[in-house]
């Protein structure tokens, strides 16, 4: 019998890193998850909520094109009929590539979604924002993730694109303020090792955060000092201007109605120099 919380592990795995494959004859299906070997900690504590399906864990070496040698770790639990169900779902019609579909979305809560961002998720230290790259190139299924987002969670997010290896690959991008609700709602289910994942929600954090505002201001002044920088600076400030000019209009009569008495004595200070 599966809890609830093994039930939770195994979707948001399935959203992410997960996989569930058949070995040799058997009419079952078992479940898969590799990682580097930085993130062994967060395997084995999938291991360790999972450990009635008979969970295994592994160690291998793997060179690159350089001949650089690199660790990964893998678990896998026993064939079991719960996961020859679940295959159905994330392998429709016997297809090859997994698709998440709205009905499993439905079924994730807080601990689901946590799982999922720590399979696949980041957190960028100077925009203080967080990105989930999903393994579905469709851009349907990522219409299907925005709307899941906004009705079931009150989140706003965006569908954007980058070539890896030569494909397209989709990822969902947070804006600041979903980003911070997002990690709100996950923060009690992250395991230890992965505390980094939380940004600015967590103490040990404040360090890289520093140093990433650092750079990413030293960036942005070497940016500015160049030609091109000066121009599209002149540029996004006048449209800034353009698309709030009301609000700064406003602005500045709220600021002289509170500050009128202060701006008439400084008036009559410098009227020589105002006049």
């Amino acid at each position: 019998m599966i809890t609830k919380t093994q039930e939770q592990i195994v979707l948001g795995s399935m959203c992410g890193d997960g996989c569930i494959l058949k070995k040799g004859r058997s009419i079952n299906y078992r479940f898969i998850e590799s990682h580097c070997f930085r993130q062994r900690q967060y395997l084995l504590w999938k291991a360790k909520i999972l450990k009635s399906f008979g969970v295994r864990y592994y160690e291998w070496f793997r060179y690159n094109d350089k001949n650089k040698k690199f660790r990964y770790c893998r678990i896998d639990t026993s064939n079991h009929e719960y996961f020859t169900r679940l295959r159905s779902v994330f392998y429709p019609s016997m297809r090859r590539n997994k698709i998440v579909c709205r009905d499993v979305l439905n079924r994730l809560n807080a601990l689901g979604l946590c799982v999922w961002y720590l399979d696949d998720g980041s957190y960028n230290y100077s925009s203080k924002n967080i990105s989930i790259t999903t393994c579905m190139n469709e851009f349907s299924v990522q219409e299907v993730f925005r709307d899941y987002f906004k009705e079931v969670w009150g989140l706003d997010i965006i569908i954007r694109s980058r070539e890896k290896r030569g494909k397209v690959v989709h990822y969902i991008w947070f804006d600041v303020i979903s980003s911070d609700k997002f990690l709100r709602i996950i923060k009690k289910y992250v395991p230890k090792c992965l505390n980094y994942k939380l940004g600015h929600l967590h103490k040990s954090n404040l360090k890289k955060l520093c140093r990433a505002r650092k750079m990413a201001s030293s960036r942005q002044k070497k940016y500015r000092s160049t030609e091109i920088g000066k121009l599209k600076t002149k540029e996004n400030n006048n449209r800034y201007y353009h698309n709030n000019k009301e609000r700064f209009k406003e602005y500045g009569r709220w600021y002289y109605r509170k500050n009128r008495k202060r701006l008439s004595v400084w008036r009559d200070k410098n009227r020589e120099y105002c006049e």
